[in-house]
């Protein structure tokens, strides 16, 4: 599979990544002695484990998160042609070790959880005129469900 540029590169690992039911991730990207990036590798969210030191901390001012790592195997490398600007995947794994989500609960993940600009610029222009951030969240549902208040 070729790709014009990484961004076309990274816009259909996210397709990808949303229609199989996981998160993506960006991981290790190599670059050449001119500092380009010639190698770039997207990954499973879950890839991994995370750090002990992160696990064994004493003097914790907040609660652990909840470990969501567990060592999935999925990734997709991909190189940049020599003398060329386009790219080629050189390494495709489709196994996880994990549950995939359905389709409907995938836009839930944090990854895909995303305010649109426009959202931004309305929240902050209800906030300056004095409205309280739960009931502009409660506006924005409200609006998104299509009108009718909440009871």
């Amino acid at each position: 599979m070729e790709f014009a540029n990484l961004d076309e590169a990274c816009v259909f690992y996210e397709q990808y990544s949303r229609a199989k039911g996981f998160a993506m991730r960006q991981g290790k990207k190599m670059k050449n002695r001119k500092g380009e990036i010639v190698r770039y590798t997207y990954l499973c969210n879950r890839e991994g484990f995370r750090h002990r030191k992160w696990l064994q901390m004493q003097d914790r001012k907040r609660e652990h998160k909840v470990i969501t790592r567990c060592g999935c195997q999925f990734e997709m490398r991909i190189k940049r042609k020599a003398d060329s600007t386009s790219w080629y995947v050189c390494r495709f794994v489709d196994e996880h070790n994990h549950d995939l989500l359905p389709e409907k609960f995938v836009l839930y993940l944090p990854a895909y959880r995303k305010i649109l600009d426009v959202d931004v610029a309305h929240i902050e222009s209800l906030r300056q005129v004095g409205i309280s951030i739960p009931k502009i969240y409660e506006s924005i549902a409200v609006q998104a469900r299509g009108g009718g208040g909440l009871t």
